[in-house]
């Protein structure tokens, strides 16, 4: 409500344009609220630089992908890089190098397989677990042929390695997921 509030004073003293229009949007998809009309102009400055490099990437017709906006758009480079605490400590878990037998095609879409589970939202610096865990789905699937999509929040709450929040390597799901039903 205070967002709308604020949003219809900063509309009094202009008039409103097709960024503001985007930006009610994603305010209103993603739940987002301000409490103050600074912060508010600054998170739609914000949103508006990101709403650009988005145009900037979609225009490039040498993309073969789309991108869009999520509920980071209104976030500075450093708020989205203390959430994200990748923690590359390999030597915490055992790796094979699997041995490469016969030839496989240049490309796979496991979208299109049926592979893959939706996009799920990480809320902090988890990365490490939503990865892990999309590694085992994709495991689980190549072997059974059904896909499952997997608690990330059980191997937050319960992985002995990695530090939840604040980094992990998803060999630690791997290790974890080794002894337990997730």
């Amino acid at each position: 409500m205070k967002t709308f509030v604020a949003f219809a004073l900063a509309g009094v003293a202009t008039a409103i344009t097709q960024n503001d229009i985007k930006f009610m949007d994603f305010l209103a998809r993603h739940g987002k609220d301000y409490n103050t009309i600074t912060e508010f102009n600054f998170r739609a400055n914000l949103f508006a630089k990101k709403d650009a490099e988005l145009d900037e990437i979609n225009a490039n017709p040498e993309n073969t992908f789309t991108v869009g906006h999520n509920t980071f758009s209104d976030w500075t480079e450093e708020e989205y890089m203390k959430m994200n605490g990748n923690i590359p400590e390999e030597e915490d878990f055992e790796t094979a190098v699997p041995t490469i037998v016969g030839s496989f095609p240049s490309s796979i879409d496991w979208k299109a397989k049926g592979a893959v589970t939706g996009v799920k939202s990480q809320g902090c610096g988890d990365c490490w677990i939503f990865s892990g865990t999309a590694g085992v789905e994709g495991s689980w699937f190549q072997q059974t042929g059904k896909l499952w999509s997997l608690s990330e929040q059980q191997s937050l709450d319960c992985c002995p390695q990695g530090n939840g929040c604040n980094g992990g390597v998803a060999g630690f799901v791997y290790n974890y997921a080794t002894t337990n039903k997730i």
